[in-house]
């Protein structure tokens, strides 16, 4: 896009605010991110801390060192993070710039490390919800409020001026106070800790089903067995995703694959319907 006789790029999910002049500004924010997943953002980040990761994780001819193996988590990441800025609603992409926009991910997988599963097209909005309304001077959310390091809080835009560990925290501690009560609503679902059922519970089941997939009634040969979440975990703990021995049905390993992140219910619906064809 070439404006006032200046050559600019722009993201395609971010605002027109976001200018690229070249590749080091995408460069910055996607280290700056990669900075906060593999060395935290609790205590912020300084020019030198930044340079110092960055030269670890290099090597002499500037390409990724062999002792940096986080690429597929990183790549995973990226890719989170993108759905996430998908799912901004067209009236906030205006506010949708590099720091809003770290800050929205790193907000994202905070909530995940406590054990949540973050569904975007709830989790965006609900974040720029929580930023207009806690800039408004009007409503002066944070009159009286602190900021972490004791000092009256600004209004929250303001917060994203910096990313020093005061504004980081405090920008969480306030969308942490505003969601409290009111977490599915923002797209964050409680799931359940526990991953993957014990291998004695599975063979029990399988068992119990006289050796048969669960869901083709099919025999299956004890190597062949997987346990599965009928309701999945991704549901959350309310909704009945629990790894317990009442939520584990046993079915082919090719069954499991298959049925995915589906309900155990709409498997089977789609299966019968499959099947009647």
């Amino acid at each position: 896009v070439r404006r006032k006789g200046v050559d600019k790029q722009y993201l395609k999910n971010f605002s027109t605010k976001f200018t690229l002049g070249g590749r080091m500004e995408v460069d910055e924010w996607l280290s700056t991110l990669l900075f906060f997943i593999h060395k935290g953002h609790k205590s912020g980040i300084s020019h030198d801390a930044h340079k110092s990761w960055v030269e670890e994780i290099q090597s002499a001819n500037g390409v990724y060192a062999a002792t940096f193996k986080d690429k597929k988590s990183s790549n995973e990441t990226l890719n989170f993070a993108l759905s996430l800025m998908q799912s901004v609603p067209e009236q906030y992409k205006v506010k949708l710039n590099p720091m809003t926009s770290l800050m929205l991910v790193v907000y994202a997988l905070e909530c995940e490390n406590r054990g949540y599963n973050v569904v975007p097209e709830r989790f965006s909005p609900a974040f720029f919800d929580t930023y207009v309304r806690w800039t408004d001077t009007f409503q002066n959310l944070y009159g009286g409020k602190l900021t972490v390091n004791g000092n009256q809080m600004p209004p929250f835009k303001d917060l994203f001026n910096g990313k020093n560990a005061n504004a980081i925290l405090t920008i969480l501690a306030v969308l942490d106070e505003d969601w409290e009560n009111r977490l599915k609503d923002c797209g964050l679902i409680k799931t359940d800790p526990r991953v993957s059922f014990g291998r004695s519970d599975i063979l029990k089941k399988w068992q119990e089903q006289n050796g048969k997939c669960f869901y083709t009634g099919e025999s299956i040969a004890e190597d062949n067995i997987a346990g599965d979440h009928y309701i999945p975990r991704s549901l959350g703990v309310d909704a009945g995703g629990v790894t317990e021995y009442k939520n584990l049905v046993v079915c082919s390993k090719r069954m499991n694959i298959k049925k995915g992140n589906m309900h155990g219910d709409d498997f089977v619906k789609m299966i019968t319907l499959k099947d009647a064809a």
